[in-house]
């Protein structure tokens, strides 16, 4: 069964497959990102431990941001590990 966008939003952030009946412990906190700059190529970061989202700003459009964000997805799957 493919995952929905959110469900793998939600993976990403806070590294579990399913919303928790309780809820998190912590509220999901989201920071944007102002320092880097206008060519950079970071992208979106996690932290599962907060649980939060880093967002760089710099995107000059959505189709970057979104191209950003899925690989930051499919790349940071399993936080990093093979």
């Amino acid at each position: 069964m493919e995952e929905g966008g959110l469900v793998k939003l939600y993976k990403f952030i806070t590294g579990s497959d399913s919303f928790t009946p309780l809820g998190l412990e912590r509220v999901i906190t989201v920071r944007f990102i102002h320092w880097c700059v206008s060519d950079c190529k970071c992208r979106p970061t996690a932290s599962t431990c907060d649980p939060s989202i880093n967002l760089p700003v710099h995107y000059s459009n959505m189709s970057s941001f979104e191209e950003a964000m899925t690989s930051a997805m499919k790349e940071g799957f399993g936080l990093g590990l093979i």
